[in-house]
């Protein structure tokens, strides 16, 4: 039923941009064919339609089925409806459908409310969490081209929670008032936070080092005091919805570590006022600005798409391309899950 209402909008479209090239084209009159005088005649009409602003876009495809996984892997290929033959695509096109140029498009995705870990109960989890992507193409001048590409797969948003659970083994810097782990698939990076999440202008952020992930096969950097780990600097701030959030400092203060594939991802860590909830922020541009942050701190802006760093925005009738995939966390109770992720697009 869902893919024949999409064909149908489809249809509609169709007939739309059909009317537009009429008034293009009826703009200059054709050139009179040479007519038998005796039996033949012919006259014109001229054809005008006006096509009002709208912004629209269309993603494809609707349903994104990484079909049957396990804890700890990570799927890179998916089914784009549950009758296709293989799980062949690892990519999803946005289109501008619509009659506006589009300035900005960006992402967000569903997260979970609470920490699901321990709990035993897959409501509490949630599928969004658990996406990543980077471009596979997209649109602009070669300065914006080159810094795009350059930007490697990453989570749209990522929360992790204070563990509720001691970690006996990890070694923590003094101070510490909240720690757990930030996962990517099997492997696992432990973080703590130093200092007064109620009272302190800013905290200290550390994460294990990211050459040595902790997993099955490996104990990782479980020593968070031995100067290897990163640190950053996040500062007290207010955000728009009124709650406090500690944010980046500078552009110095975003988290960059490079994965076990060697790609390099880069986050905004935005933690809530009560240190209790660390949040990655890749591209989901809502969500940082709500918080205060500074979302030019990232090379992409958190944003798929940007007019102002690409030098042109992106037209009717033009697209670009997101490779994505699913990363499954340890430890997530056997059932079917739901997310959904959101496409954002901006004509301001």
């Amino acid at each position: 039923m869902k893919g024949e209402t999409k064909f149908g909008i489809g249809v509609a479209m169709l007939v739309i941009a059909a009317m537009a090239v009429i008034l293009i084209t009826g703009s200059v009159k054709p050139v009179a064919a040479a007519y038998n005088s005796v039996n033949e005649s012919w006259d014109e009409s001229t054809v005008t339609v006006q096509i009002g602003a709208k912004t629209m876009i269309d993603v494809t495809p609707e349903l994104i089925d990484f079909g049957l996984t396990y804890p700890g892997e990570i799927v890179k290929e998916y089914r784009p409806n549950s009758t296709f033959g293989q799980q062949n695509i690892s990519a999803f096109q946005i289109e501008n459908i619509g009659s506006t140029n589009i300035s900005k498009i960006w992402l967000n995705v569903t997260r979970p409310k609470v920490n699901p870990f321990g709990t035993g109960v897959p409501s509490n989890y949630n599928p969004g969490n658990w996406i990543a992507v980077d471009i596979n193409f997209t649109v602009g001048n070669s300065t914006y081209l080159a810094t795009m590409s350059d930007i490697n797969m990453s989570y749209i948003h990522r929360v992790e929670f204070n563990t509720s659970q001691p970690i006996v083994y990890l070694k923590k810097p003094p101070g510490t008032t909240a720690y757990g782990r930030f996962r990517v698939g099997s492997n696992e990076y432990f973080w703590a936070i130093v200092g007064n999440c109620t009272a302190d202008p800013w905290i200290l952020f550390y994460m294990g080092n990211n050459s040595e992930p902790h997993n099955q096969n490996q104990t990782g950097d479980i020593d968070l005091t031995d100067g290897d780990e990163i640190y950053i600097n996040l500062t007290r701030t207010t955000g728009k919805d009124g709650n406090t959030w500690f944010v980046p400092a500078s552009s110095s203060d975003v988290l960059k570590f490079k994965n076990v594939e060697g790609y390099l991802e880069q986050y905004l860590v935005i933690v809530n006022g009560s240190c209790n909830a660390v949040h990655f922020v890749g591209w989901d541009r809502d969500f940082a600005d709500m918080t205060g942050a500074n979302v030019a701190y990232l090379p992409s802006d958190t944003a798929v798409f940007d007019e102002a760093l690409a030098g042109q925005p992106l037209y009717p009738g033009e697209d670009l391309a997101m490779n994505i995939e699913l990363r499954v966390p340890y430890g997530v109770p056997a059932s079917t899950y739901t997310g959904y992720m959101t496409v954002v697009a901006s004509r301001i």
